[in-house]
């Protein structure tokens, strides 16, 4: 939900921690480090040490922070329905921080100081259930309110190992944008129902004119998005969710990757755009006619395109043979409990109510600024935006392709990765020598992170 491109940056940051897409997109800030056990935490400076919890009257005074979002009107409604539930009833009141920049390095500060504020959105890391600073949430969800989220929501962003320590704040998804009328001007049907990879670079072919291009992956030229998409859409896991087994090194990523690097060279792809796949612009100023982008970025396109354009996630990719699928990735911002809170139970009450049962608050937030996918099915249901074009057809699709890397993945597993994909694709490294060797290297990062996974409650 971001206007600075810093804010945007971070929001993809989390769509896929530790993933390539993000990594090598540059769009957002480093890692965030984990918390530090107490012993050893660093204290915060004077200045940007929370408040601590004080009555006002009767009630007591609970924290929530967000970091900052950018688009206009999401400020000022956190601070209204904190408000809401404030006048609602007699046991609380609620303050809330928004912080611009550096939100994480903050947070991550404080909850290493024992310090942190009763609720907080962040993007749940591993470390922060070994450290112990995020509370349970399991008692919150009944199982029919848990079946109503979207698939892979609450198992792989909000939890650990079969454990709730968050609920959705904002989920994100990402896909291609087609200009439609600029597909069918060129004899390209713009069904993507009836499209497979091979079939977005041969339409780029037929696209690419005077000085638009046919397709836009990235500045960087593409690798990051075919990195982790094109990887994914042929069947195949950067890290297998139910084995915790890495999956790239096979002869299917070879000749995925191999026939990529020979499409580069086509120059049907854009490069330099003013700015990057994250954000409307390359599309909707004709430097392309097909563009990378993220379900955010669908009314600032519907503004210039009007009905003209459509939004699919990307489709299978042929090297994957009969294993070959649809596939996005789930991201987004989620909320939890800090588990130290001296009010742990009413900051888990207001939790609960703000984002389990106020649906229409939950679908406010979600379009009524920004553009974002409500995390329960009901309420995307109930969500007059969402029910006709490409935005219905987005709900539908994600409902059926939508996934979550596995936590593991993030942090230092996929660093050896993101490195590898400049060698392959920006200085031609062989393929398949370069992967084998980047595997033992991904390998040894996640045999240590898999020995503090082992250690970690369910």
């Amino acid at each position: 939900m971001p206007a600075m491109e810093m804010t945007r940056r971070d929001l993809l940051r989390y769509a896929a921690a530790g993933s390539v897409v993000l990594a090598l997109a540059a769009c957002g800030p480093k890692e965030p480090q984990a918390p530090a056990a107490e012993s050893e935490a660093p204290q915060p400076a004077a200045e940007e040490r929370p408040a601590e919890a004080k009555p006002a009257g009767d009630k007591v005074v609970i924290t929530q922070w967000y970091h900052e979002y950018g688009e206009a009107g999401c400020q000022e409604a956190a601070y209204r329905i904190a408000e809401e539930y404030s006048n609602s009833q007699d046991k609380v009141t609620v303050e809330v921080g928004w912080f611009p920049g550096d939100y994480v390095p903050k947070l991550n500060t404080a909850l290493a100081a024992g310090d942190a504020p009763d609720c907080f959105e962040h993007h749940l890391e591993v470390d922060y259930v070994r450290t112990g600073v995020v509370a349970p949430m399991d008692e919150l969800l009944d199982p029919e309110t848990k079946a109503d989220y979207l698939e892979g929501v609450m198992e792989k962003l909000c939890s650990i190992k079969g454990t709730v320590y968050a609920l959705p704040v904002a989920v994100d998804f990402q896909g291609m944008y087609c200009n439609d009328k600029l597909l069918k001007e060129a004899g390209v049907d713009p069904d993507h129902d009836a499209w497979d990879w091979h079939k977005i670079f041969d339409a780029a072919e037929k696209l690419t004119k005077d000085r638009m291009k046919g397709l836009f992956l990235g500045n960087e030229g593409g690798h990051g998005c075919i990195g982790n998409y094109g990887v994914h859409n042929t069947g195949r896991w950067l890290l297998d969710p139910e084995t915790l087994e890495l999956d790239f090194n096979n002869d299917t990523i070879y000749q995925l990757f191999d026939e990529f690097r020979e499409y580069q060279k086509k120059g049907t792809l854009l490069q330099g755009s003013p700015m990057d796949w994250w954000d409307p612009s390359a599309i909707n100023q004709g430097l392309c006619a097909m563009q990378w982008g993220g379900f955010w970025q669908m009314p600032g396109t519907a503004a210039v395109l009007g009905e003209d354009f459509s939004f699919s996630v990307f489709p299978p990719h042929p090297a994957g043979g009969d294993k070959a699928r649809y596939y996005t990735e789930l991201g987004g911002w989620v909320g939890s409990v800090y588990s130290k809170s001296a009010n742990l139970e009413l900051a888990l009450e207001y939790t609960k109510w703000q984002w389990i049962d106020n649906i229409d608050w939950q679908n406010e937030w979600s379009t009524a600024y920004g553009f974002h996918i409500p995390a329960r099915k009901s309420a995307a249901a109930a969500n007059a935006k969402l029910q006709t074009g490409p935005g219905a057809k987005a709900v539908e699709q994600v409902n059926k392709y939508g996934f979550a890397l596995h936590k593991l993945w993030s942090g230092p597993v996929p660093t050896p990765y993101n490195d590898a994909l400049t060698e392959i694709f920006k200085n031609n490294a062989d393929i398949k020598s370069q992967l084998e060797k980047t595997a033992e290297l991904c390998q040894k990062e996640l045999d240590s992170q898999r020995a503090f996974w082992e250690e970690l409650p369910g």
